[in-house]
C-alpha cells in the first residue's frame, strides 16, 4: 500500500515548512533575485511561471512574511558584536549586490554606486559649487573640474572674403 501523502508536513519552531524555511534563508541570501529563481533554490519544482506564482503566493503567507521581514533576534549573552569593521563591509557587500543586480534599476545603482565610492578612499570627492545669479551648463562643468582647457583655435581665412569678414 503507498504512503499515505501528507497534507501538514511538520513544521520548525517558526511554524515554517522545510521549504518554506529554506525559501526564506535564500530570499535574505539574495532579495533582488526573481521569486522563480529563489523557489527553485529552496526545492520548489515546476515552470518558470508555476515558481513565479509560488514564489508570490509564499510572500503573502503570514508566518513566511513574518520569518523574512521580522527584526533580527537580539544577541546571546556573551556573543562578541560585530566590529566596525565588520558591519561596514556587510554594508558594501549589500551596495556592491544591488549594483551588480540586473534587476535593480539605473536610478537605484547610481544611489549605491556613490554611496560604495564614497566608503573608498579616493573614490568619491565632494564638489561644493556656489550658485550666485544664473549658471550655464559650461558653468556646471567648469566648476565640477570635467571641462578640458581651452585652446585658441587660429582658422584660416576663406578664399575670397577678407580676414574680417
Amino acid at each position: 500500500m503507498p504512503a499515505k501523502y501528507n497534507r501538514h508536513p511538520p513544521k520548525d519552531h517558526d511554524g515554517l515548512t522545510a521549504k518554506e524555511a529554506a525559501f526564506v534563508r535564500e530570499r535574505k541570501q539574495d532579495p533582488a533575485a526573481p521569486g522563480a529563481k529563489i523557489a527553485r533554490r529552496a526545492g520548489y519544482k515546476g515552470t518558470e511561471h508555476k515558481l513565479r506564482t509560488r514564489a508570490a503566493e509564499l510572500m503573502r503567507v503570514p508566518r513566511v512574511a513574518a520569518a523574512l521581514f521580522a527584526p533580527v533576534a537580539p544577541p546571546k549573552p556573551g556573543a562578541v558584536p560585530p566590529t566596525d569593521e565588520q558591519i561596514k563591509q556587510e554594508v558594501r557587500a549589500k551596495w556592491l549586490a544591488i549594483l551588480r543586480s540586473k534587476r535593480t534599476s539605473d536610478s537605484d545603482k547610481i544611489k549605491a554606486g556613490d554611496k560604495l565610492m564614497a566608503t573608498v578612499k579616493g573614490g568619491f570627492v565632494p564638489v561644493e559649487i556656489k550658485n550666485e545669479g544664473s549658471m550655464t551648463l559650461e558653468h556646471w562643468v567648469r566648476a565640477m573640474g570635467g571641462a578640458p582647457e581651452e585652446r585658441e583655435i587660429n582658422l584660416p581665412a576663406l578664399p575670397g572674403r577678407g580676414a574680417d569678414a
